[in-house]
């Protein structure tokens, strides 16, 4: 490189050799350099052929005719001058700029945005806290439990007399992030007066003059509590990532010092410490234990007959109650009216125990045929950390007619004879059945008898499910499976099938019945059922019912109120030997219980042995082995309590009557923060799928509020479309569309950030030590205001390169080019060569 001073060059060189002279600073160092000049043994070896090149140029011109020396000397140097130009510009020379700059190191704001500080700490006892708090914020001494952690940090951000961030950033360049399970960059406003023209974007990393970085001032924006999990540990170590190497001088940690999911913070602060970053952590909060009362849920079936018992269970649970009473109130009000014209349908007063946990049940009866929201309520103490958590409420039918079964059996196997005497005790089910197999002369015994098998649509409309056992086609009328499709799609009637080992496999196999295959939600492994179908083996091996993801909340197959507990009810129930080998569910249709043999799986999933679908406007089910008797031999109420609520769950679409449209979500309840998916059937006149790309579904929110979110068509399922919405305030949330029935979900507090809200100041003085940097604590806000004192001015110096200016490619060279051949040229017609 050879040094030079550009800054020095007169316009017109600067102009011929087409630099930008704004690209050239007065406090820069220039060079020349040739880009493209090759380096080690090549560079010399491309010196060597330079000099060979010149040599050779000689030698032609001391050979030229009987030319004047002098003359050929003069005709040799333009050639040389024209070599080397050329030369000269097949190695690019370029000419490189660099400048000396400071540059800012930065200081982080790491500020907690959980939901946890959304709480409102009481300070209850805590007068000195709660005295020093109301000096450093400006709010009202007996206001400050009014106020959210969130609150508190805002009002101590903006005190005029403290201008805690624009100290910062006199300093060092600021970025601020909050953070939950991730941080999120704020985009706090500069400000700046109306005659200074600054570059806003002051997170940059771009250097900056001592006069511009005076002219920002960063004004807080309000930070909304809304993660459902606090990661301090992963919050430090992305905050300093994503400075990309970039001097950091501090970080400024204001949290809780509650971390409910990640990394230890701790681990972390080994890693900054070994960086030399000082964390200053600021802790935010009441010490003191939290005290609350929860409804965290009301569980009662969905549907109930006028004047039957209702046995509701209402889980609570508490922190910092134990040992006192509590009265938990009952109420009811029809689903279209208002709430606080609820009935009181039943009080009950629980002593609460050291579990935080505790159940109280009611028995009650509704005598009004309806649709209902059943509200369970505690009445709210001061002292408190919440209010509005201590209300759940579930919707409920009341119907006056029971449930029209029918039964229809190939053989009298024990899956039909123990479900048959099941659904004809219960008094909410008004059963018929049909055994084929029976002799023609012997009564059909059920609650309703009936002549002879129906034939006929208006025969099968009588019923609201049809339940079809291992049944023999060759036995059934011609027309059966297309009236039976009608049933289903048309007049939303609800089917379930019950394979076995005698008739499904030829049932499923023939061509003849592919209405009834349309039907079910499974596709059939044709070749592997013929084939056992025609071996007759015997199967030795019992199997478990696995229950899927979904299965723990389906109505169908939610055998506890507890999550847990439902689980563990599937695990105890006796297996199953044989299961028919469906292949695979179909796009539209929810598998709720798979196959736990390994071997039985096609790609990623195992084998479905139950599955649940919407078909048109009613609901299938297909249930792969005939084995659910055994349950009764160690748990007949779950037994039961199986078949009723799957009997509840397929007469769904006839309560709702006429409905070609129909809105789901993956879950009843949420917890604040969740992800609540949504999946919409929308379907014409006839039943036929939408084409449509997209719908619109409205969320009428606790406070009335009204949004409009867009669900995309989905790829997969016909018909179906599928989109999210996450809620941001507790209570109950509306979705509707037009013509279909509306669907309500409950929003509750979450457990993991609420479990234990305490301040932990040893995290946050554990963390300031091994780093190096200082604490505050509520005992200690005043420090607050000095933070900006304790962190340096850390800013380096860099060298800053520009991106070489070529010096080849331009006039000069270019003239100066055609000038030397022309002179060359020129001379030897004048000497009278060739």
């Amino acid at each position: 490189m050879i040094p030079v001073k550009p800054q020095n060059w007169p316009d017109w060189l600067v102009q011929l050799l087409g630099l930008d002279p704004e690209r050239i600073p007065a406090d820069s160092e220039a060079f020349i350099s040739l880009e493209r000049f090759p380096e080690g043994g090549l560079g010399l070896l491309t010196l060597v052929g330079l000099g060979l090149g010149a040599l050779w140029i000689l030698s032609i011109y001391r050979r030229e005719g009987t030319v004047a020396r002098h003359k050929k000397l003069l005709l040799s140097s333009l050639r040389l001058m024209t070599f080397a130009l050329v030369a000269l510009v097949l190695f690019y020379p370029a000419l490189e700029l660099s400048v000396k700059r400071d540059q800012r190191a930065t200081t982080i704001v790491l500020i907690d945005s959980s939901l946890s500080f959304g709480i409102k700490d009481s300070f209850k006892g805590l007068t000195e806290i709660q005295s020093k708090l109301s000096q450093e914020t400006g709010i009202e001494l007996n206001k400050i439990p009014e106020h959210s952690r969130s609150q508190i940090v805002e009002a101590l951000m903006k005190r005029s007399n403290t201008e805690f961030l624009a100290q910062l950033e006199e300093k060092n360049q600021l970025e601020i992030f909050s953070f939950n399970s991730h941080i999120e960059p704020m985009a706090w406003t500069p400000k700046k007066t109306p005659e200074e023209k600054v570059d806003t974007e002051s997170n940059s990393s771009s250097p900056e003059t001592e006069t511009e970085k005076k002219k920002v001032r960063p004004v807080y924006q309000t930070v909304t509590p809304v993660g459902t999990s606090t990661d301090l540990g992963n919050a430090l170590r992305q905050a300093v990532e994503a400075q990309q190497n970039r001097p950091i001088a501090a970080i400024v940690l204001i949290t809780d010092g509650r971390s409910t999911s990640g990394e230890d913070p701790l681990t972390v602060a080994e890693y900054l410490a070994g960086l030399g970053i000082p964390v200053h952590t600021v802790g935010i909060g009441d010490p003191s234990p939290i005290k609350n009362l929860r409804v965290q849920g009301l569980f009662a079936p969905e549907r109930v007959f006028n004047g039957d018992p209702i046995a509701i269970d209402v889980r609570i649970d508490h922190q910092g109650f134990q040992n006192e009473a509590v009265e938990v109130i009952l109420k009811a009000v029809p689903t279209d009216g208002d709430p606080e014209t609820a009935t009181v349908l039943d009080r009950s007063e629980v002593t609460l125990g050291e579990s935080r946990e505790a159940t109280v049940r009611f028995e009650t009866k509704l005598k009004k045929t309806d649709s209902y929201r059943l509200i369970a309520q505690i009445q709210v103490r001061e002292d408190e950390a919440f209010s509005d958590d201590n209300e759940s409420f579930k919707f409920i039918d009341v119907v006056d007619q029971a449930t029209k079964a029918l039964i229809i059996a190939g053989g009298p196997t024990n899956e039909y004879r123990i479900l048959k005497n099941l659904l004809r005790r219960d008094k909410r089910v008004d059963l018929s059945a049909w055994l084929l197999s029976a002799d023609p002369d012997a009564p059909q015994v059920a609650n309703t008898v009936l002549k002879k098998l129906p034939h006929t649509p208006k025969e099968f409309f009588e019923f609201d499910v049809i339940l079809l056992i291992d049944v023999n086609p060759d036995h059934l009328p011609q027309e059966f499976p297309k009236n039976l499709e009608t049933f289903v799609s048309k007049h939303r009637g609800g089917l379930v099938y019950i394979a076995g080992e005698k008739n499904t496999a030829p049932w499923m196999s023939s061509p003849l019945y592919e209405a009834f295959h349309n039907l079910l939600p499974v596709e059939a492994d044709k070749n592997q059922a013929d084939a056992e179908y025609a071996s007759g083996e015997f199967y030795t091996q019992i199997w478990p019912w696995v229950p899927t993801s979904q299965a723990v909340s389906h109505p169908a197959t939610r055998l506890s109120t507890r999550l847990e507990r439902n689980l563990e009810l599937w695990s105890e129930l006796p297996g199953f030997y044989w299961s028919f080998p469906a292949l695979k569910a179909k796009p539209a249709a929810t598998t709720l219980i798979r196959h736990a043999d390994p071997n039985l799986r096609n790609g990623d999933d195992f084998r479905p042995v139950l599955v649940y679908q919407y078909y048109g406007g009613g609901r299938t089910v297909y249930l792969g082995s005939d084995e659910t008797w055994r349950w009764r031999s160690i748990r007949e109420e779950i037994y039961d309590q199986f078949w009723l609520q799957m009997l509840r769950a397929l007469t769904e679409g006839r309560l709702h009557g006429d409905r070609k449209k129909l809105i789901l979500t993956d879950k009843e309840q949420y917890s604040l923060g969740d992800l609540v998916r949504l999946s919409a059937l929308v379907q014409d006149e006839e039943y036929q799928p939408s084409t449509a790309d997209e719908v619109e579904i409205s969320i009428i929110h606790p406070n009335e509020d009204t949004e409009t979110v867009i669900l995309s068509k989905d790829e997969s399922q016909s018909g179906w479309f599928q989109g999210s919405f996450r809620p941001r305030q507790l209570g109950a949330y509306q979705f509707e569309m037009p013509e279909s029935p509306k669907k309500v979900v409950e929003v509750q507090t979450p457990d993991i950030e609420f479990e234990d809200t305490r301040l932990e100041s040893s995290v946050l003085i554990e963390l300031a030590q091994k780093t190096q940097g200082s604490v505050v604590l509520p005992t200690s806000i005043g420090e607050f205001k000095k933070l900006p004192d304790l962190i340096p001015d850390k800013r380096r110096q860099i060298v800053i390169t520009d991106d070489p200016q070529p010096l080849w490619d331009n006039s000069l060279v270019l003239g100066l080019l055609v000038l030397l051949l022309t002179l060359e040229w020129v001379g030897r017609k004048w000497c009278r060569l060739n």
